[in-house]
């Protein structure tokens, strides 16, 4: 079953792009699921605004366009007093215009979304509150939504104290032979949940094998991973506030990079051609925290001035080009408030500003073609 938008709605291409913005709204399904529904959004003059707005009964969490950019895949979580109760995927078809019924609905918390190089595999991460918070990495087939696999995360030994891990974010290498998993280490005895730590962990994904993992490196959760375009170098990054650069071949911890954020970082995104690395993190002084690196040497090039909030994480992604990067975070006012800034990385010129609309943005991917951005709020 699926629920069809407007058919006459056009993409309007504001600033160089098209932008989609996938926001919190309601739901009108008999049983409660998550919708998106295609509307027109006022920008604050009341004229239409550059883009179209993909409203949901739930929190969007994650975002991953296909590699032919014609279906958009959507994470989401229940929103705070919804009637949505469930952690869903959904498939948005930006073509015809159909949003299809849930892929995956769970009860139990789910993370990062992320569709496989070749489009034909659907990935997250998967919490498993029956086996006391131990996650799975799911793979669906993306045409068919069939679950085709999972991935076992690893062993809980070897920290001299019971632990749960809980995977929060994942990526795909390049050729898609690997999935590369970051999570938070949990003390199992203490009510509140105290972190202990953060793990990275690399599956081969034709066989499911765990290939390597690390848990003694970052000290405290971990929020982001992302590959190289050619594959050879993995990064991480979390609450620690540093970013560790591996090779994700034999799990070797190569260089750390420090000064990417005060209090965190969220978000990570090497350029197309792998010579830079873009790290969004967050302040107590300073919000929105963007710093470009040499993704070879470790050397800062460029550090960003977003003025997004305090505490608000910058979430950070390269045009395919990688002429443009995009970095959305919250500024200040009344209510939420998202903005996206662009810059030229390998000079650090700002190229402009799309204007902030309401919403607290989680999530931003950017279409194959360079020609749209999708928030998820």
């Amino acid at each position: 079953m699926f629920l069809r938008t407007n058919r006459n709605a056009r993409w309007v291409l504001g600033i160089a792009i098209g932008v989609l913005v996938a926001a919190v709204g309601w739901y009108v399904w008999p049983r409660p699921h998550t919708r998106i529904e295609s509307v027109r959004q006022p920008n604050a003059s009341g004229q239409p605004a550059s883009f179209e707005v993909l409203k949901a009964s739930a929190a969007v969490e994650s975002l991953a366009w296909s590699p032919d950019g014609k279906t958009l895949a959507v994470q989401t979580k229940p929103g705070e007093g919804g009637e949505v109760k469930r952690h869903s995927i959904l498939l948005w078809d930006l073509v015809s215009g159909r949003q299809y019924r849930p892929i995956f609905e769970t009860s139990d918390p789910i993370f990062s979304v992320r569709y496989s190089p070749d489009g034909k595999t659907l990935a997250c991460a998967a919490w498993r509150r029956e086996r006391k918070q131990e996650y799975d990495i799911l793979l669906w087939d993306s045409e068919t939504g069939k679950e085709i696999g999972k991935l076992v995360g690893a062993p809980r030994t070897g920290l001299g104290v019971p632990f749960t891990s809980d995977a929060l974010c994942i990526a795909f290498s390049p050729d898609g032979r690997w999935i590369a998993a970051g999570t938070k280490l949990v003390d199992a005895e203490n009510n509140q949940g105290a972190h202990i730590g953060g793990e990275i962990c690399v599956w081969n994904v034709e066989t499911g094998h765990l290939k390597w993992f690390d848990r003694s490196t970052h000290a405290d959760p971990v929020y982001a991973v992302t590959f190289s375009c050619d594959g050879n170098l993995l990064a991480s990054a979390g609450s620690d506030k540093l970013i560790r650069i591996w090779d994700p071949e034999t799990g070797e911890l190569k260089r750390t990079l420090v000064g990417a954020a005060w209090d965190g970082i969220g978000s990570l995104a090497f350029s197309p051609k792998g010579k830079l690395l873009a790290s969004g993190g967050s302040g107590r002084e300073e919000g929105g925290i963007v710093r470009i690196w040499d993704a070879e040497t470790g050397d800062l090039k460029h550090a960003m001035s977003t003025q997004f909030r305090r505490n608000s994480i910058a979430q950070v992604v390269f045009s395919p080009t990688g002429q443009t990067l995009f970095a959305v975070g919250m500024v200040n006012g009344l209510e939420p408030r998202w903005q996206v800034h662009k810059w030229e990385p390998n000079g650090g010129s700002h190229q402009g500003t799309l204007l902030a609309y309401p919403g607290a943005p989680r999530a931003i991917a950017v279409s194959p073609d360079g020609k749209r951005l999708a928030i998820g709020t």
